[in-house]
């Protein structure tokens, strides 16, 4: 987190790059947002966490039979605002960073820690492949040209409504927090960071305001047994890194490391496997 960039690249060209270089002062407070251990006392064999402590970075938490951390990483500090607006291309963030992006057509894209995406805007679609990480959609409404999300094998379509999706190994999650989205499973060629226009796709279910999903795009199956059906806060919990922070509640421990690992470089480490659950 030592500076804010991101780039976006027109086929084989960069058309910009956007930079944003934190002050010694904003960096301090990022530093001293981050996570806190209460190790005032020394380390005991009650916390079992090695590697917590590098450049004044610190964290806190509770151990016990359920856990419950809000992780403030002050993201919001090195969050790059790109103004005016931004066309096809390549859309990336480095690790510890985010971005939001105003598209041609009005809607807004924030691309969460170490993500990849690419547009392709055509006259009768729009498209968007995540390559990787996680990404918010705001969308804007155009009944005339489908807004569509490719994720590996999986498509989320929407028309006008706000959602994220992000792209795990085997599967893919979305959460909709206004709107409805449909899921799909693509019959496309795959193409990586070029996306095509989409022709061909299996139909999965659907997602209104305050679901979730994780869904495996290869498989057969329909998605009723799977959605998450969220209250207002398990929304919130599930997009607070849209506001820079990571909010746990009752997760296990290894679970929540291996997120907030997400975040930076630092890698925190359980040594007593014994508190991992």
């Amino acid at each position: 987190m030592n500076g804010l960039s991101s780039t976006v690249a027109q086929g084989s060209s960069m058309d910009s790059i956007h930079s944003a270089a934190p002050t010694d002062d904003i960096e301090q407070q990022a530093a001293d947002w981050l996570l806190r251990l209460d190790t005032e006392q020394g380390p005991s064999p009650a916390t079992g966490i090695s590697k917590l402590f590098s450049s004044g970075w610190r964290i806190t938490a509770t151990v016990g039979t359920a856990l419950c951390i809000t992780a403030a990483l002050a993201m919001g500090l090195l969050m790059d605002n790109t103004s005016g607006i931004s066309g096809n291309g390549i859309y990336e963030t480095r690790t510890g960073e985010q971005n939001s992006i105003t598209l041609t057509d009005g809607s807004v894209i924030q691309l969460n820690t170490g993500s990849r995406i690419h547009v392709n805007f055509v006259d009768q679609q729009r498209t968007l492949s995540l390559i990787a990480g996680e990404v918010h959609f705001q969308v804007a409404k155009d009944k005339t040209r489908p807004f569509i999300v490719k994720a590996g094998e999986g498509l989320v379509r929407a028309v006008g409504t706000a959602f994220s999706v992000r792209l795990h190994p085997e599967a893919v999650k979305v959460v909709v927090d206004e709107g409805k989205v449909a899921l799909a499973t693509s019959l496309d060629a795959p193409s990586d960071d070029m996306p095509v226009t989409v022709k061909r796709s299996i139909d999965r279910g659907y997602l209104v305001q305050g679901q979730a999903v994780e869904f495996i795009p290869e498989a057969t199956t329909g998605l009723d047994q799977q959605i998450q059906h969220l209250k207002q806060d398990d929304l919130n919990q599930q997009l607070a890194w849209r506001k820079g922070l990571l909010m746990f509640a009752g997760e296990p421990l290894d679970e929540v490391i291996a997120e907030v690992n997400r975040y930076t470089k630092i890698k925190i480490e359980i040594v007593d496997e014994q508190i991992a659950g």
